[in-house]
């Protein structure tokens, strides 16, 4: 009877021994989790504000060139419709080149005849 009892003492004391070292190992595996996960943790926090914020300055950005291409079509309406007042004045032809040169060439004759009016007036 002695000798059972030493034998389950002895059994009880490798399972408490067992079972103590186990904790032991259990609950340096659970810190090491909690250390990791609170990394994770940290890490995707920190990922997901600097996405946040990445997404609200495309926004931002986008917003902005919106106003700016807005801008920007309304002058060139603008300019457009300018172009359009200008073109018959710049682009219509009235008269033919020849009939300029014609022009162009009795002007000349007129003011060589005044320049040599004059200049026998002044001798």
């Amino acid at each position: 009877v002695i000798g059972m009892l030493e034998v389950i003492e002895s059994d009880f004391s490798r399972l408490k021994m067992d079972t103590a070292a186990s904790e032991k190992a259990g609950a340096a595996e659970y810190d090491r989790f909690m250390a990791e996960s609170m990394s994770a943790k940290e890490s995707k926090h920190k990922v997901e504000t600097k996405l946040r914020l990445d997404k609200d300055q495309s926004e931002f950005d986008r917003v902005e060139a919106k106003k700016d291409l807005d801008a920007v079509s309304q002058e060139l309406a603008k300019a457009n419709e300018y172009f359009e007042d200008l073109k018959p004045a710049c682009l219509q032809v009235k008269v033919s080149h020849a009939d300029r040169a014609a022009r162009r060439q009795e002007e000349i004759e007129a003011l060589k005849e005044a320049y040599s009016i004059l200049g026998e007036k002044a001798s």
